[in-house]
């Protein structure tokens, strides 16, 4: 399914695939996140694929846990190869070393809020975030985009995956 979510371009299995993540959190009642920060695609990959899979399953959490959303605190700064087609370890975490920053320009979204708000630091500062993307292989993509958020001090990065491996 995420095959066919991210490279058939099947938006709509964003539900299924957003369920799965709903369900494993109210489940595990890990449903207390401040913010949902979706990893960010590099904007060449964004235009050829039209859209962003962790963007799509972070608005179904936003849907049915109402937690908010930041789509672009996080931005993709190179253009990384695609870590699929990379099957060495030690390849895949230089290739995605230190290729996220924070966008100072980010904006607060949620379907719940009434507009968007300028993020600061004071507003990421000792809240809790959620990362979410589709497969984490070697949790680089991960430890990278919370190597970036770090320095506005949350108080706990947790990362979500569909798929592990």
């Amino acid at each position: 399914m995420i095959y066919e979510f991210k490279y058939r371009f099947i938006r709509k299995l964003s539900e299924p695939l957003g369920n799965i993540f709903v369900n494993f959190l109210r489940i595990n009642n890990f449903i207390d996140f401040d913010f949902i920060i979706p990893v960010p695609l590099h904007k060449r990959r964004l235009s050829w694929r039209g859209f962003n899979q962790s963007e799509l399953l972070a608005s179904q959490l936003n849907i049915h846990l109402a937690t908010p959303i930041i789509n672009d605190l996080l931005m993709r700064k190179r253009n990384t190869a695609p870590q699929m087609g990379i099957n060495d370890k030690e390849k895949r975490i230089k290739n995605i070393s230190d290729a996220f920053n924070i966008n100072n320009d980010a904006n607060f979204k949620s379907n719940a809020s009434v507009g968007t708000k300028f993020i600061t630091k004071q507003i990421i500062k000792n809240k809790s975030i959620l990362l979410i993307d589709d497969i984490c292989t070697t949790a680089s993509t991960f430890e990278n985009c919370a190597k970036a958020i770090g320095p506005l001090e949350p108080s706990q990065i947790w990362a979500l995956a569909l798929a592990r491996g």
